[in-house]
């Protein structure tokens, strides 16, 4: 043990998010001899909100747990229409109690925008609406997610990058992650996932769409050596590779024929212009939403029934023309064995209808 940390007894840290897998070196030379407190706090609420203590024990955990409120304080989490959220459900965070300052200096609009009356307390109790995301645990403690202004709408869909990220940690191999909206200057807009470690992308979005939903897997994970820093040792988004030339690299071109037709129509879903033959739907910027869209057109173009499943499970221009082929070829069977069928039928009835009528007219 370094000497100089032998009379440390407690270590406070705030202002930023802590990862506690960035604590593995402290614990592997210290141990849980020197108290850790990770605190959640705001300027406007008198700097500390909550408190944990931390422990060895929950190193591994990949979210940023930070605690309950201090004991002049409430706290509340709270969906866009002011309403309590269910328990793991992300929302913001509104502090309430002696702790809350009175508002901003000569900044009346602000004020009565971020300070607003609390429902739940005494007449004249306020709240301060934090702009801060986090969900609450069985146990009543919280696990932080990120800022709401930096909450991600895709598709009709909000998104918490913060907990797309926690779960991106969990994963296996996986040492940090950072997930942002990307808009590339054609085809639709998706979430990119840039992570660090030694990961193998399509495992984790195979590990991450048993998680999460649909809307909620990110359409390219990208991994990095590191992640790019500002001057102040902060995460640099700005910096972080354009993912574009990937997504949209050189794939083989599809076959003439059915290939093209379903890569024509697959382009036109993707707003892309042009689609290679095993290029994977969802790696590409497709999701559930565009999937049924697409499965549409080829159903009417086709005139089959073809399940949703089809273009999520065989994910290529060459695998679902393989389907497409088969469903083509059974109907075309039905086409031909139906109308012989319908001619045997008939003929036999029209056989049962003669033998009927010699039988009536044998009994006169």
């Amino acid at each position: 043990m370094d000497h100089a940390y032998t009379d440390l007894r407690l270590v406070v840290f705030g202002g930023e998010v802590l990862e506690p897998d960035s604590l593995k070196p402290w614990y592997a030379r210290h141990g849980d001899r020197v108290r850790l407190v990770n605190m959640y706090g705001i300027t406007e609420t008198t700097v500390h909100v909550t408190e944990k203590t931390l422990a060895a024990a929950g190193v591994e955990q990949a979210t940023s747990v930070i605690g309950e409120p201090l004991k002049d304080l409430s706290l509340q989490v709270l969906d866009r229409y002011g309403e309590p959220v269910l328990t793991g459900v992300a929302g913001e965070i509104h502090v309430g109690g002696a702790g809350v300052t009175r508002g901003y200096l000569g900044r009346a609009a602000l004020t009565a925008q971020r300070f607003v009356p609390d429902p739940y307390g005494p007449p004249g109790a306020r709240l301060y609406r934090s702009g801060d995301v986090a969900r609450q645990l069985p146990d009543g403690g919280l696990v932080y997610l990120g800022r709401a202004d930096q909450q991600i709408k895709l598709r009709g869909f909000r998104i918490e990058p913060g907990e797309v990220e926690a779960t991106l940690r969990a994963q296996e191999g996986v040492q940090d992650a950072v997930v942002t909206l990307d808009t590339p200057a054609q085809g639709a807009p998706r979430l990119v996932a840039y992570v660090t470690g030694v990961v193998e992308p399509l495992v984790l979005r195979v590990g991450l769409s048993r998680l999460l939903p649909g809307h909620m897997v990110p359409a390219l994970i990208m991994p990095l050596e590191r992640f790019p820093l500002t001057a102040h040792g902060k995460l640099d988004r700005k910096a972080l590779p354009r993912p574009g030339g990937q997504v949209l690299a050189a794939s083989e071109a599809p076959r003439p024929g059915l290939e093209q037709e379903i890569a024509e129509m697959l382009s036109k879903v993707l707003r892309l212009p042009s689609v290679g033959r095993n290029q994977n739907f969802l790696d590409i910027g497709g999701d559930s939403i565009l999937a049924t869209q697409a499965i549409f057109r080829l159903r009417e173009y086709y005139g089959i029934e073809l399940p949703l499943r089809y273009l999520l499970e065989a994910g290529t221009v060459a695998g679902l023309a393989i389907e497409v082929a088969d469903k083509l070829s059974a109907s075309y069977e039905r086409q031909v064995t139906e109308p012989v069928l319908l001619q045997l039928q008939r003929s036999q009835r029209r056989t049962r209808k003669q033998a009927s009528v010699q039988n009536s007219r044998s009994q006169f």
